[in-house]
């Protein structure tokens, strides 16, 4: 990793739009920078929250990864690619998400759904060592309209419901941990099992108690009786 490298990685992670924007000037080839995880610039931005720094990034970058453009919730474009390269739908990021995984993470319903129109699978764990499916990232999202959206569409693509991810967390724990009541009433319906034990040994009922969520919390144990 070069000193400009580092330097650009911390202008972003001070979400510093100035900086930023004049590293880029000087050296074009940062926006194709990565960091240790293999992320780019831009999905770097993404994940610390940077939306405005991501856009700033993007507007320098002529031709985003698929993986930016399902993260940026840029449908057309990842409509595109994949129109060229079918075979990439479930094509894996360096740092070990899926572009399904980060469509979902970030929001992008109209993404998510264009890659699962194209063949993406939507039971695929990240390859790292969270082992997250979109049905969990679709479930915490801090949007509770977006993430109803994203179960429910995923859900409509046949995710399996009581899939878990590392500590054993099913999409069912996510949402009760949420307090998201009709995300909870959606995984429900399609036979999410509100029995299911995370590897703590704790149900999804439990932590609706645990994070008083009393709305949730009656909803499920009128489904565990």
């Amino acid at each position: 990793m070069t000193k400009r490298h580092e330097q650009l990685l911390q202008a972003i992670a001070g979400n510093d739009a100035f900086r930023v924007g004049a590293l880029l000037s000087e050296d074009p080839s940062l926006v194709k920078a990565r960091d240790t995880l293999g992320r780019t610039p831009i999905l770097f931005s993404l994940y610390l929250g940077h939306d405005a720094l991501a856009s700033l990034i993007r507007e320098r970058t002529d031709a985003p990864s698929l993986f930016e453009a399902a993260a940026l919730g840029e449908t057309d474009l990842v409509q595109g690619i994949l129109a060229a390269s079918p075979d990439r739908a479930n094509s894996v990021a360096k740092d070990g998400f899926s572009a399904l995984g980060l469509a979902v993470y970030f929001g992008r319903t109209g993404a998510a759904g264009t890659l699962l129109e194209a063949g993406a699978n939507p039971d695929t764990p990240s390859a790292n060592e969270f082992k997250v499916r979109p049905l969990h990232s679709a479930a915490a999202h801090r949007d509770p309209d977006v993430s109803l959206a994203l179960v429910r569409l995923l859900l409509e693509w046949k995710a399996e419901p009581n899939v878990a991810q590392a500590g054993g967390w099913t999409p069912l724990h996510q949402a009760a941990t949420h307090g998201r009541l009709e995300t909870v009433r959606l995984l429900l319906q399609h036979d999410a099992s509100p029995e299911a034990t995370s590897d703590d040994g704790r149900t999804p009922l439990e932590m609706a108690r645990l994070k008083k969520h009393s709305d949730v919390e009656m909803l499920l144990a009128k489904s565990d009786s």
